[in-house]
């Protein structure tokens, strides 16, 4: 259901969103300063039917043998999931040692038979510090690019840029987003150790 890296996809490459007509993908990018230790985004259904357990599961920023990116290090993060209304809301480094303490959301919406863009989330871990700062761009020229290349059935016709919709929340909820010229920032605190 969701790819962990690059090198082990479980959204197959092969993969055709013609072929799942009730799912769709959604992906980004995950890149990280701070830490060389590859982070896990969780995400999770935000409208789960009343009669049937939510959907959760996760994406790394990338594989440690073969990241997408260098400069900051990071992947294409890419999920394969039910037709509905999802976020990402946690994420957790360093294995179970590390995790964040308060949920943040990063709401995404998924339309069956389509390729859903939802931008590049950056991490940035603060030095000697227990927070971390999370910002939001626009790569989709770089992402697009990639994603096409790796998924070879993956079309322009598929993909959709949500992008609107994510500034729209994410103005709502954490402040200014400047039309992709600036990220927004949320400052959250880790635990100490």
């Amino acid at each position: 259901m969701l790819v962990t890296g690059c090198a082990h996809p479980t959204v197959a490459l092969d993969h055709n969103p013609d072929s799942h007509p009730d799912k769709g993908i959604v992906f980004l990018s995950l890149t990280q300063s701070g830490t060389d230790v590859p982070i896990s985004w969780h995400y999770r259904e935000t409208t789960p039917d009343e009669d049937k357990k939510p959907i959760k599961g996760s994406i790394y920023s990338y594989s440690a043998k073969t990241p997408d990116f260098n400069s900051p290090v990071g992947g294409l993060g890419v999920a394969s999931l039910p037709a509905g209304e999802y976020e990402f809301y946690k994420c957790l480094y360093g294995g179970n040692t590390y995790y964040v303490s308060k949920d943040f959301s990063i709401p995404f919406f998924i339309k069956p038979g389509t390729a859903n863009y939802i931008g590049n989330v950056h991490i940035d871990i603060l030095p000697r510090s227990a927070r971390f700062k999370l910002s939001l761009f626009d790569k989709s020229d770089r992402d697009i690019s990639l994603i096409k290349s790796k998924y070879k059935y993956v079309h322009e016709r598929h993909i959709r840029v949500a992008l609107s919709e994510l500034e729209e929340r994410y103005s709502r909820e954490y402040g200014v987003f400047d039309k992709y010229t600036a990220p927004t920032t949320v400052y959250i605190t880790l635990p100490a150790r």
